[in-house]
């Protein structure tokens, strides 16, 4: 165990002796720690109590004046744990074991990360992560490879969506548990369920997802179907909502490539059972078959009403690709694939049924029996993706829904992704914990419009938890907004966030308090700018295109003027400095990471970055307003009105004539008319002239940004698109869509847009959280869709102390 309090007395007693000794010792303490030189006296003298940001300042200057490991054990070095970000203390006494905690749809794990690193990880400890995407396991997988005790992956891959049952959901998080923490006791106990052996259910299981990808293999090898996929359009089985459909029916993608998506169960950690095991496969009565074809079709008639709507532009040709796609569906080859799908279904389902539901209430009494103690999740982090919700593309969305474009449209909910917040509570129902910390996107809070009305996702949410607290749980619960600027986070990012905390007695009023405490955290004393997230980097490597995993390559970085710094910024360079299992190290001056890696820009692009100033936008080099802009429309317009005349009077004079002869022509050579001169004259001229002063003369090709659908963006339709960033202000949100377009976020002094390092920086993840799992595509993606972790560790704090005081209560034996 940890015991705060007595490090903390260790170390004012040995800074007391120290300035006792020698009184100049205090500016040289206060100018290390930043403290005020008062306040050193006061805490030596025990006229007030330090903090434990002040306690863990001093020890960081005890230790640089003291580096025999004689003295770091005296001072309690040691177990010195990541020290918190900002002044909020949490319990004085680490539990005998880190409380358990599962994050749902957890991407890369940034907000269990912060939880992990709160106090080195004697707090907290992350048992099971589940997301639906690939890359983002791989990179909490690769950054969880310092964890002790454990012998599997901590996250995977799986569709929330699929569970159906509390004893599912309990059997997962059981056999997940006893895989990766080499429960033997466990997996013995598994063995023993009233409806039969976990791992015979999981072979047999195995064994029927093997035939049926076997007969879907036999069935792409045919002519019949690789001339069909040959006769499709480009990318028509990529298009979203087909890729949908595929993911509802757990099917791999049809098309010449293969994709599977995440089926429960379905585990190749089972190893490979030669040419399928058809003695495994259960018999399927018709009630089955039934409901599987129900499935199937229910599926494929949503995606033929969006071919049905009108649509335009994009939607137009989202619509073709349905069309096509329905088309193949119809023929021979695909009927094979869709008779196999229902008798594979249909045993999967029946297999899950006798298992899981038909003596659901023994075998659910079972499992919490195995679950309940050491074993039980504690905290439930995590939030459904945020897109459904959130205001930015919500317009577009919409747009696209109607015209038939997306299949995830949902008529109750706006869009299906809206509805996982169910699931999220089906696994609170299921695993109880003591606390839950549901996180989602601000305008969450918003209610989205809907074909059958209003969805309230807030209300939607507290009603679902009050449902399963009417029975055998209740939760008091507390909401939020955060600012991540407002703690100590370099960027302005909104999120909402509910906390539950489990009542287990009757003073249901402390457990609204505790409820309450744990979205309590302290402002920083400042914004940390953004200067301050990029310092120390060397120069980004520029690669072409996305890059691969190859080319996040590590690099170097050096601190240098940090420790002038203000207090906020000092803390989170502490923060992204600490390894990830919080042990103690000395303050560094240069160290390595990895991922440092920028694209390329475009030359005409880094011509256009050269010029743009911090903080400016594409917007402000418009010239709406210029008196010379307007000077010039008049002028254009009197000689449009001249041209006009000259065409329709026959008494001209020669000279005149003449004159507009020789601008007719001069505009001609230029691809221009009087007319576009006239349209041209707007608030983008001064962009214009900008952009093709860069073109570099006759002949070349013109700046790519030379179009309508760029030169017409302003306040209110894109205009900060491209900005260059201010260097003394936090950042703008970063979003996953930097994978794909990362305009608007170039870098404040060079030529380029942020690296992937730098992304990481300002979602404040610690130097020592890797990349390097996935390419620069997907770096970006997980970066963008991240909790940042240095938010979640204040949060952490709070958590923890709304659990100690849980156990202090008594209401919970395995707190």
């Amino acid at each position: 165990m940890i015991c705060k309090v007595d490090r903390a007395t260790r170390v004012i007693d040995a800074v007391r002796r120290r300035i006792s000794q020698d009184d100049s010792q205090v500016a040289h303490l206060s100018a290390s720690s930043g403290i005020p030189a008062s306040t050193i006296r006061e805490h030596a003298t025990g006229a007030s109590r330090p903090t434990q940001y002040a306690v863990d300042r001093y020890g960081d200057w005890l230790r640089a004046q003291r580096d025999e490991p004689s003295a770091q054990e005296e001072l309690g070095f040691a177990a010195r744990a990541a020290r918190p970000p900002f002044d909020l203390e949490g319990p004085e006494r680490a539990p005998d074991s880190p409380w358990n905690v599962v994050d749902l749809f957890s991407g890369c794990g940034g907000l269990s990360l912060g939880f992990e690193m709160y106090s080195g990880g004697a707090f907290f400890r992350t048992v099971l992560a589940m997301d639906i995407e690939q890359p983002m396991v791989d990179v909490f997988n690769e950054n969880s490879k310092w964890r002790a005790g454990t012998s599997g992956s901590i996250a995977r891959r799986v569709d929330l969506e699929q569970f159906s049952t509390d004893a599912e959901i309990l059997a997962f998080y059981l056999d997940h548990y006893a895989h990766v923490f080499g429960d033997e006791a466990l997996a013995s106990e598994l063995e023993r369920l009233p409806t039969g052996p976990l791992s015979e259910f999981k072979r047999a299981v195995w064994a029927l997802d093997r035939n049926f990808w076997n007969e879907l293999q036999q069935i792409r090898q045919t002519n019949d179907y690789r001339v069909l996929c040959k006769a499709v359009a480009p990318h028509t089985f990529s298009q979203t909502s087909i890729e949908e459909l595929h993911r509802q029916l757990q099917l791999p993608l049809i098309g010449t490539r293969w994709v599977e998506h995440p089926v429960i169960w379905s585990s190749p950690d089972q190893g490979e059972i030669a040419g399928g095991d058809r003695s495994r496969e259960p018999r399927t009565g018709s009630a089955a078959l039934r409901a599987a074809r129900t499935t199937w079709n229910n599926a494929v008639r949503q995606l033929s009403s969006r071919n049905r709507m009108a649509g335009k532009g994009p939607a137009r040709k989202a619509q073709a690709k349905i069309s096509s796609f329905l088309t193949v569906l119809e023929q021979p080859c695909f009927r094979q694939v869709h008779e196999s799908w229902v008798a594979w279904w249909a045993k999967r389902s029946t297999l899950r049924h006798r298992h899981f539901t038909r003596s659901s209430v023994e075998t659910t009494a079972r499992l919490r029996q195995l679950y309940e103690g050491r074993r039980s999740a504690h905290v439930i982090l995590g939030g459904p993706p945020c897109q459904g919700f959130s205001r930015v593309g919500r317009g577009k969305l919409r747009s696209l829904r109607e015209h038939g474009a997306h299949i995830q449209a949902n008529d109750d909910a706006g869009d299906q992704r809206n509805l996982l917040l169910h699931k999220y509570v089906q696994f609170v129902s299921a695993l109880r914990p003591h606390v839950f910390l549901f996180e989602n996107v601000a305008s969450f809070e918003s209610s989205v419009r809907t074909r059958s009305g209003v969805f309230d996702a807030v209300t939607t949410l507290q009603e679902a938890i009050e449902e399963i607290s009417n029975h055998e749980l209740h939760y008091e619960v507390s909401m939020g907004t955060l600012q991540c600027s407002e703690h100590g986070i370099p960027q302005f990012r909104a999120r909402f966030f509910m906390a539950g905390v489990r009542d287990l007695g009757s003073d249901h009023e402390a457990c609204r308090q505790r409820a309450d405490q744990c979205l309590r955290i302290p402002k920083a004393h400042s914004h940390v700018p953004l200067r301050v997230a990029l310092s120390g980097l060397s120069e980004a490597s520029l690669v072409d295109g996305t890059g691969n995993r190859n080319d996040l390559r590590e690099s170097t970085v050096a601190v240098r003027d940090i420790a002038s710094s203000d207090l906020a910024s000092r803390r989170y360079f502490d923060w992204i400095q600490q390894p990830l299992d919080g042990s103690p190290s000395r303050r560094r001056r240069e160290w390595k990471t990895d991922a440092h890696t920028a694209r390329r820009p475009r030359k005409d692009d880094g011509a256009w970055f050269r010029r743009m100033g911090p903080g400016m936008r594409w917007m402000d080099y418009r010239c709406d307003g210029a008196a010379t802009l307007q000077a010039l429309r008049l002028a254009v317009e009197t000689l449009t009105e001249v041209h006009r005349r000259i065409s329709s009077e026959t008494h001209v004079p020669a000279w005149l004539h003449e004159a507009m002869g020789q601008l007719a022509t001069l505009l001609d050579e230029g691809g221009l008319s009087v007319d576009e001169l006239g349209r041209r004259a707007d608030g983008s001229l001064s962009i214009r002239l900008l952009l093709e002063a860069m073109t570099g003369g006759p002949g070349l090709p013109a700046h790519h940004l030379l179009r309508d659908v760029y030169l017409s963006k302003r306040s209110g339709h894109h205009g900060d698109w491209l900005k260059r960033l201010d260097p003394d202000a936090p950042c703008r949100t970063v979003v996953s869509h930097m994978a794909k377009d990362a305009y608007p976020y170039v870098h404040p002094s060079r030529p380029r847009t942020l690296s992937v390092r730098e992304a990481a920086r300002i979602q404040s993840f610690p130097d020592a959280f890797t990349f390097g799992a996935v390419g620069m595509f997907y770096a970006y993606r997980v970066i963008g869709n991240a909790v940042p972790p240095l938010l979640s560790n204040q949060l952490a704090t709070s958590v923890s102390l709304a659990l100690d005081a849980l156990a202090a209560a008594n209401l919970g034996a395995n707190c």
